[in-house]
């Protein structure tokens, strides 16, 4: 198991205890009113699609910083086979459905 695999373990050992004591507010990223959050799983470029996805992830601020902030839930594919995600960071669920594009959650519309 890698590193980021034993830090997300980590955190979801943390998140079922209810021990997540980290005061940051909710959202995440850069720019007024933007809501951003990263993956270190699926292709550096494109379309995390459903039939390479893993049942859970981790949830980063961002693309350069490994923490995981909350993790992410595979709840099955879109129309075009991109993989669809539910969030939960720093311990509340993100309303809406992602998808990963680059790396990055984007909502699905």
């Amino acid at each position: 198991m890698g590193p980021a695999a034993s830090r997300l373990r980590r955190w979801a050992l943390l998140h079922a205890r209810g021990d997540l004591s980290d005061s940051r507010p909710l959202g995440a990223g850069k720019g007024k009113g933007a809501v951003r959050y990263f993956t270190s799983f699926g292709p550096q470029s494109g379309a995390l699609l459903y039939s390479t996805a893993l049942g859970a992830i981790a949830v980063l601020e961002s693309s350069d910083d490994p923490t995981p902030i909350g993790v992410a839930m595979c709840v099955g594919p879109n129309v075009r086979g991109h993989a669809t995600w539910m969030l939960n960071v720093h311990g509340d669920d993100v309303s809406g459905r992602w998808i990963v594009i680059d790396r990055e959650f984007r909502p699905v519309k």
